[in-house]
């Protein structure tokens, strides 16, 4: 039913808080609090922890619904990523 999945994909955000993103701009990020635009679950606030080699730094939280001065969105996420493999603690991101 594709109102029931609008609502809870609404409710949790289609990457759920916790969830480890690779961003467009080739930075790894942690998803901190789903979308506030219910229009676009898919651009949640994340907090980019690497850079685009993927050393490891904080760069504090994104909002994936910001936009530039021409309109243009900020970054985007690009796949779901397993954070294990990269050896990320994503529960160190939380505390």
């Amino acid at each position: 039913d594709p109102v029931l999945l609008r609502i809870f994909a609404n409710m949790i955000g289609v990457f759920p808080v916790g969830a480890a993103v690779r961003l467009a701009s080739g930075r790894i990020a942690v998803v901190v609090t789903a979308s506030q635009d219910p229009n676009r679950p898919h651009r949640p606030v994340v907090r980019p922890i690497t850079d685009q080699n993927g050393i490891q730094r904080d760069y504090g939280e994104l909002d994936l619904l910001k936009t530039d001065q021409n309109g243009r969105y900020l970054d985007e996420i690009q796949t779901a990523v397993d954070p294990e493999t990269l050896g990320i603690d994503i529960a160190s991101y939380f505390i």
